[in-house]
């Protein structure tokens, strides 16, 4: 019974040998092409060094160099951060976009957080890099924070994410930035929050005041 059905085995795998091949091939086809199409069509953005400022009078800003060593151009760039406050409650920044970078063209990301966060320890940051090129992929880079770690290990690889082969990886940047975009911690929004400040600060009487006074004294 079993060396019939061992038989039975053999042969269908000698009969269908060929098409089983001919499978193979066609994938290690398409592997290769793609592995040629994103060594030589898409955007390689790596982070070379990221920077945590803080001080007492400032509130903490993070800067990350980058550079494109892809062939193909990274139409829009941003660094997001992620820190938890609390146990639950998780806090996402986006930075201002950087647009069109070409081949070995430098950039920097920054991001600037609110003053009220100015205790915060750089190992209470996660964050990444994601780029995408003229045909809609994404390309993922997850930073390093611990201090000249760059000089300690090997840089992190750039990840390009399928919307359908990296289905949590996409879903996780996409909700990351979109939580940024809600909670008012863009560049634009932090822009327009120091506007702001600025405007009810030049409207204060007090302030006015001071103004005209200076103005009366600049006069005479």
């Amino acid at each position: 019974m079993l060396a019939t059905i061992l038989c039975e085995l053999i042969n269908f795998i000698k009969n269908n040998f060929k098409d089983y091949a001919l499978v193979l091939l066609s994938f290690f086809t398409v592997l290769f092409a793609r592995k040629t199409y994103l060594a030589t069509n898409t955007p390689r953005i790596v982070v070379e060094k990221t920077t945590f400022r803080q001080s007492r009078q400032k509130a903490p800003e993070i800067e990350c160099n980058i550079k494109n060593y892809g062939k193909g151009i990274a139409v829009k760039t941003f660094l997001i951060l992620e820190y938890k406050k609390g146990i639950l409650k998780k806090t996402s920044f986006k930075s201002k976009p950087e647009v069109t970078i070409s081949e070995n063209e430098e950039r920097i990301l920054r991001i600037t957080l609110n003053p009220e966060d100015k205790n915060i320890r750089r190992d209470q940051f996660t964050g990444f890099v994601v780029s995408q090129d003229f045909t809609g992929g994404y390309y993922y880079v997850k930073l390093k924070y611990k201090k000249n770690e760059h000089l300690k290990t090997f840089d992190k690889p750039v990840q390009p994410i399928n919307k359908f082969l990296n289905l949590i990886k996409f879903l996780k940047i996409k909700y990351s930035m979109r939580r940024a975009d809600k909670q008012g911690n863009t560049y634009v929004d932090l822009a327009e929050k120091k506007y702001q400040e600025l405007f009810d600060m030049l409207n204060d009487e007090e302030v006015k005041k001071q103004l005209q006074q200076i103005e009366k004294n600049s006069q005479n």
